[in-house]
């Protein structure tokens, strides 16, 4: 069963979890939440980004 900890914003956090393995990471330690627009807009360039190579 994968397992996902939620609301990680410091770093030690961050290291504590992922010597646990745990599967899913996520908090503001990698973003403050975003509105939908701006998240389709970040989506969009990675993905222009990558498919460009």
């Amino acid at each position: 069963m994968p397992r996902l900890v939620d609301g990680v914003e410091k770093k030690e956090e961050l290291e504590f979890f992922l010597e646990l393995d745990v599967d899913f990471i996520q908090g503001f330690i990698f973003s403050k939440p975003e509105p939908y627009p701006k998240i389709r807009q970040i989506e969009e360039l990675a993905y222009n980004s990558i498919s460009s190579y």
